[in-house]
């Protein structure tokens, strides 16, 4: 089961936020959202027993570290960017 699309959505407009990471829902990746007009992305991390897993947002950029794994860009924040 994934999240409610609706729910997901209002928080976004009231929190005035272009990012929100949380735990899996067995869909895990970036999910592209359109709030108020504006790109908004959904980060779900890996379901925990699958392996190490966080996220890493700094200089506009989204980055994926797992455990014995190094580091995988999964987004670019900036204005030209995917998210």
């Amino acid at each position: 089961m994934d999240v409610n699309t609706a729910t997901v959505e209002r928080v976004f407009s009231a929190a005035n936020a272009q990012l929100m990471i949380h735990g899996h829902t067995h869909r895990p990746g970036i999910h592209q959202h359109l709030v108020d007009g504006k790109p908004r992305a959904r980060v779900v991390l890996d379901a925990w027993y699958e392996g190490g897993q966080c996220i890493r947002v700094a200089g506009g950029r989204i980055d994926e570290l797992r455990l014995g794994a190094g580091v995988r860009p999964l987004a670019d924040l900036s204005e030209s960017g995917t998210a």
